[in-house]
C-alpha cells in the first residue's frame, strides 16, 4: 500500500498547474479524499459511480428548492470527480473508457442540475419568458459540455491557450455553470435579496450570452486548429 507522499507523487497530473488553477478550491481536498478512498479499497471506476451519485442527489436537492444543501453536494460531486482521476493515476489503474464515462457522466449531471435547478422553482415557473430563456439556454449549455467530449477523441486542449491567471479564471467559472450555480444559491441565503421573475429574466438572459460566447469562441479555436494541422 502506498504512503500519503507517494500517493500523492504519483497522481501528479501532466497538466496539473493548470487544473489546480481552474480547481483552485476543489483541489485543496481532492488528493486527501482520493488517498482515503484508495486506502479503503475504492476503485477509479468506483469512486466515478460516487461523483455521479452525488450530481444526482445535488439536482434533487436543487429541485426540491434545497439550495444550500444542493450546492454543497455539487461542491463535493467536483472533488469526487478529481479523486478518481488520482486514485486511478497513483496506481496505474486506467480504464480505457474512463474518460468516456467521466465526460458520459459529467454531461448526465449537468443537464439534471441545471434542470433541478430552475424547473423546481414555483416562482421561475410562473414566467412564461423565463421558460422560453431556458429553453434557449439549455441546447447551448449541452454544446458547450459537448464540445469536452468531443477534444477527448482529438486530443485538443482549449485550456492550454487560455490565460491562466486567478482573475480570468474567476471571471470564467463565474461566466459559466459555476457562477450560474453560485448566484442562484447566493442570493437564496439572503432573505432581502428574493429571486423574483425579473431577477430570473436577468440572470438567464446572461447566461445566454456568456455561454454562448463561450460555444462561439470554442468553434473559433476549433477551426484555427483543424485549419493548422491541414496546413
Amino acid at each position: 500500500m502506498l504512503t500519503f507522499i507517494d500517493f500523492k507523487r504519483n497522481c501528479l497530473r501532466k497538466d496539473s498547474s493548470i487544473n489546480n488553477k481552474l480547481h483552485f478550491f476543489s483541489r485543496h481536498f481532492s488528493v486527501r479524499l482520493a488517498y482515503i478512498l484508495y486506502s479503503l479499497g475504492f476503485t477509479p471506476d468506483f469512486t466515478t459511480l460516487i461523483f455521479g451519485l452525488c450530481g444526482i442527489l445535488c439536482a434533487i436537492l436543487f429541485f426540491y428548492d434545497f439550495k444550500i444543501a444542493g450546492y454543497i453536494l455539487w461542491r463535493l460531486h467536483i472533488v469526487f470527480d478529481m479523486a478518481d482521476g488520482n486514485i486511478a493515476r497513483a496506481t496505474s489503474n486506467f480504464n480505457q473508457n474512463a474518460k468516456l464515462t467521466d465526460k458520459f457522466t459529467h454531461i448526465v449531471v449537468n443537464i439534471m442540475v441545471i434542470c433541478g435547478l430552475f424547473l423546481g422553482d414555483k416562482i421561475f415557473l410562473q414566467n412564461e419568458n423565463n421558460i422560453k430563456l431556458f429553453i434557449s439556454l439549455l441546447p447551448i449549455y449541452v454544446i458547450y459540455f459537448l464540445f469536452d467530449s468531443f477534444t477527448i477523441s482529438h486530443n485538443l486542449d482549449l485550456r492550454n491557450k487560455l490565460p491562466s491567471n486567478k482573475f480570468f479564471i474567476i471571471l470564467k467559472n463565474f461566466c459559466t455553470q459555476e457562477g450560474l450555480l453560485f448566484v442562484i444559491t447566493f442570493i437564496s441565503i439572503f432573505p432581502k435579496i428574493k429571486l423574483d421573475t425579473l431577477n430570473y429574466s436577468y440572470i438567464l438572459i446572461f447566461y445566454n450570452l456568456t455561454f454562448l460566447f463561450a460555444v462561439l469562441f470554442k468553434l473559433y479555436f476549433f477551426k484555427t486548429k483543424n485549419k493548422i494541422l491541414k496546413d
